[in-house]
């Protein structure tokens, strides 16, 4: 007995071992050989792993093994890995793909607010789901061997699983709500010129994350790379007609946005205007409230500076953002050719006042 439960360990460790493996291979099959089949043969063959460690399982109690915890984990393996393997594959190909691919970075797993919980509610909601498949599994398992002595090692599992879903709600969404959910301190201050990385992996990641998806990832990638350079923020630093103000939140840089004075467009008729170039959040910050703070710190900044009418240029497909600054009195006033690699946008120009609050 002994025996066979140290070589379900083993086992274990070494499907664990192979589905990661499997996993590597695969996904540098699509991103070094451009070898898309192959690449999905390799993806579609991980459950055979699990089939693997079932099969053997299964033979080891049918062949008069008496159950030990080490049969039930390997259940319980089964069913996780079933219930998270996706999850698991989809972290890997995004890490790999911007590694090696140009791909989007990853986005942070958010910590705070409503998206916070709703991740840990996700999850939680997804380890009942890996515990249904175990259960399942342990209960077939149970009948086809048909021995009640045997396989009473193997009933403890139905408590496990109850007292793991408890566990897993109180140290996930309920933690969350008591300590994790407040929106933390977000100070928004001027940028500086010792940060000039951290501004550099603030905007990249934000202009990711906003535009992914709308344009092919290569243009995304060399704008990224031709705007977002140490160069361009040490000019935008020493350069009196703009003003760069970041939100830093436990010392980290959550959202910025950038002022300038230029000549606007004909349609932009309000007096000394000022244009509103930028202004982006983190995706885990979203709805947290920041992006409010950041226009009355845009309004505020305008009127440190003596302007009076405020505007900008907004991405033609961004709806939410359209909304978002129509909160804010912003109404569309024209249209603006915008290039952006192969192609030419005519997205809207919004202006408005500049508030006196």
């Amino acid at each position: 007995m002994a025996t066979s439960s140290n070589y379900l360990y083993w086992l274990i460790v070494g499907c664990e071992a192979a589905f990661w493996l499997v996993l590597v291979l695969a996904l540098a099959a699509r991103y070094f050989l451009r070898h898309e089949p192959l690449s999905r043969f390799l993806l579609l063959s991980l459950p055979a792993v699990d089939l693997l460690l079932l099969t053997f399982t299964t033979i080891d109690l049918r062949g008069g093994t008496t159950a030990t915890f080490a049969h039930g984990l390997a259940t319980a393996y089964v069913g996780f890995t079933v219930a998270f393997g996706g999850l698991a594959v989809r972290w890997a190909d995004v890490r790999f793909a911007h590694r090696f691919a140009g791909g989007l970075p990853p986005v942070r797993r958010p910590t705070r607010g409503w998206q916070a919980l709703r991740t840990e509610l996700q999850l939680w909601l997804r380890s009942i789901v890996a515990w249904i498949i175990t259960l399942a599994l342990l209960s077939a398992l149970i009948a086809f061997v048909g021995h009640e002595e045997r396989t009473r090692e193997l009933e403890q599992w139905f408590r496990i699983a109850f007292g793991s879903v408890f566990v897993w709600f109180v140290l996930g969404p309920v933690w969350n709500v008591l300590f994790m959910s407040r929106k933390g301190p977000t100070t928004i201050r001027p940028a500086k010129a010792d940060e000039i990385d951290a501004l550099i992996e603030l905007a990249a990641t934000t202009f990711h994350e906003t535009y992914s998806g709308t344009d092919a990832v290569g243009e995304i990638t060399d704008y990224v790379a031709t705007h977002f350079t140490p160069r361009a923020f040490a000019d935008i630093l020493a350069d009196s007609s703009m003003t760069l103000l970041v939100a830093e939140s436990g010392k980290r840089l959550v959202g910025y946005l950038q002022l300038k004075v230029s000549a606007p467009p004909p349609c932009v008729s309000g007096p000394v205007p000022i244009e509103l170039s930028r202004l982006y959040l983190r995706r885990d910050t979203i709805g947290t409230g920041l992006g409010a703070d950041l226009m009355r710190a845009t309004f505020a900044e305008a009127r440190r500076r003596g302007r009076e009418t405020l505007w900008l240029v907004v991405y033609s497909g961004n709806d939410k953002a359209r909304d978002f600054y129509r909160r804010f009195g912003l109404v569309d006033v024209g249209l603006k050719d915008f290039k952006f690699g192969s192609k030419t946008y005519a997205d809207p120009v919004m202006a408005a006042p500049v508030r006196a609050d």
